[in-house]
């Protein structure tokens, strides 16, 4: 997991319960390169059946782009922070169709980037220097061609289902020269796009899954309080239940006034029990509501050809019905916005699999808010902005592709 602990939190954590304890940000104070990490779990190396040379070798060309991060002067020779990089290599599974298994993709991974502030602590007349734990990371995310996923929006219709597909992100203001496609900055050679079409059957599909499932579990649970009321009107259970009543009114001094509003309380159930569960009640008007909503879904399914569940498909939110909310994305209006799904074929296959073939930067946008724009101090954002404006990017994508 990705998060930055503020460095107040941290420093009380630090000097706590010594409340009386100063903090001084070392701004000018000369800064460290920490040592290099890498991780790569053993779930991991078995989401890519990734042998021990190709992990090796991935590492390797992670520990390359750091060369060409050090040689960025704001963070050559850090001063009022420390600089802290890992690596490792992505989990990955196949969530969703048309995703192909781990050991037919390159390996993916991760580059983490962080600027930790320097500051000491001054307590009963003594000064202690300190590297803050935590920071804003910036993340340089190679082969990850599904993160684009992670901050992307999906129709509504499809709940929690994963068909593979989401809204075409939109693109955003360029950094650095870096085109921003949604919370990502990508940079690679290939010109291949990242995403293709995402057709409008399988677009149409998870929706009558989803509401056939939501009319299936209504008209259950209908179906189920219909018997358990039956069930409660029987004399059998009219008599059960009486005779609980008179067993507890027997230790009562009312017996008698509790005997009567149980009675009272048991017509009035009945009564609004038979309301609710009535041809014309709440609970048939909910199932009607959801077989409805499927058989739009089966028959807007139903009405495309089987060339046109092949179509590019698109989504426009403010349409209504179904079907021109999903529909082709030709002849469709500009509010449509076309849907699509990761380009797998992206990737080179005659490239090793430890080769990086794309990389997009996570975990930097937050770094554009106007909030953060207004630190100052040399660490996190404020050095992530710096490094990536002085960062060489044409010797990044010559790092790609090799």
């Amino acid at each position: 997991m990705r998060y930055r602990i503020s460095l107040a939190v941290l420093v009380t954590a630090l000097v706590s319960p010594l409340a009386d304890a100063q903090v001084q940000y070392r701004v000018n104070d000369a800064g460290r390169w920490r040592p290099w990490q890498f991780t790569a779990t053993a779930s991991a190396r078995r989401d890519f059946g990734a042998s021990a040379a190709e992990l090796q070798a991935f590492e390797a060309r992670l520990v390359e782009l750091g060369h060409i991060l050090k040689r960025a002067p704001v963070v050559a020779q850090p001063v009022g922070f420390a600089v802290g990089t890992h690596g490792y290599v992505a989990s990955y599974s196949v969530t969703a169709p048309g995703y192909p298994p781990g050991r037919a993709v390159p390996i993916a991974g991760g580059f983490g980037f962080g600027a930790f502030s320097l500051f000491e602590l001054s307590q009963g007349g003594k000064t202690v220097p300190e590297e803050a734990i935590a920071t804003e990371l910036l993340y340089f995310e190679v082969n990850q061609i599904q993160a684009i996923t992670y901050s992307a929006t999906k129709p509504t219709e499809w709940g929690p289902l994963d068909p593979g597909g989401f809204i075409e992100p939109s693109t955003g203001a360029s950094f650095a020269g870096l085109p921003r496609f949604g919370n990502m900055f990508v940079i690679k050679n290939n010109p291949k796009s990242l995403w293709v079409p995402f057709p409008l059957g399988a677009a149409l599909e998870p929706v009558v899954t989803l509401r056939r499932g939501e009319f299936e579990s209504r008209r259950g649970n209908y179906d189920k309080q219909l018997a358990e009321f039956e069930t409660w009107q029987t004399p059998a259970a009219a008599a059960a239940r009486r005779a609980g009543w008179q067993k507890a009114a027997g230790l009562m001094p009312n017996g008698a006034e509790f005997l009567k509003n149980m009675e009272n309380s048991d017509r009035t159930i009945e009564a609004e029990t038979r309301a609710r569960l009535a041809p014309g009640g709440v609970e048939a008007k909910a199932v009607a509501a959801t077989e409805r909503e499927f058989r739009e879904a089966e028959a807007a399914l139903a009405a495309i050809s089987g060339e046109q569940r092949g179509a590019a498909a698109c989504y426009d939110a403010t349409a209504a019905p179904l079907a021109a909310r999903i529909r082709p994305v030709a002849g469709a209006p500009p509010s449509c916005r076309r849907l699509v799904r990761p380009n797998w074929d992206y990737f080179d296959p005659k490239l090793p699999r430890a080769a990086p073939q794309v990389v997009m930067l996570g975990m930097f946008t937050r770094c554009l808010s106007a909030e953060s724009l207004k630190a100052t101090n040399p660490s996190g954002c404020v050095i992530n902005r710096k490094l990536v404006e002085s960062l060489d990017w044409e010797a990044v994508r010559g790092w790609l592709d090799r």
